[in-house]
């Protein structure tokens, strides 16, 4: 004969366990990469600033100074986590 009560017990106490779980338990946040500084360098020649003289990492944001194909002064700022153009000057 079957015991029906101890089933019934060990089903309930592994459905409440799981239940008990805070919502990010085992959870990663997974975060966006940053691109690379060649990535960034790309970028920056795809919209026109060729002869690069300076790039720098500024908190969020690839910093890129140089020249464009015309000889123009260029300064590009690009998102370092989305690759976006946020700001693009020539002079």
């Amino acid at each position: 004969m079957r015991n029906y009560k101890s089933i019934a017990l060990v089903a309930l106490t592994l459905g409440l366990g799981s239940v008990a779980l805070p919502a990010t338990a085992g959870a990663q946040a997974i975060l966006p990469q940053q691109i690379s500084m060649d990535d960034a360098r790309d970028i920056a020649a795809e919209n026109g600033v060729v002869a690069i003289r300076e790039i720098q990492l500024s908190g969020n944001r690839w910093e890129i100074w140089g020249k464009d194909v015309n000889g123009r002064n260029a300064k590009i700022e690009i998102n370092a986590r989305t690759g976006l153009v946020e700001w693009l000057n020539r002079d």
